[in-house]
């Protein structure tokens, strides 16, 4: 395993292994909501018939 000092990892690689660290959070966060949109426009539709 390579071994780095504080300090070595650039500012753009970090921020990267953030945003890939963060961006399955974020998929699961979107498609939630989508899902609860989702059921809320087919309850207004199911509750108008």
């Amino acid at each position: 395993l390579l071994h780095l000092e504080p300090g070595t990892i650039s500012t753009t690689t970090r921020d990267d292994l953030i945003l890939i660290g963060i961006s399955p959070y974020l998929a699961w966060t979107f498609a939630l909501q989508g899902e609860i949109m989702f059921g809320f426009c087919w309850f207004l539709v199911y509750s108008y018939e």
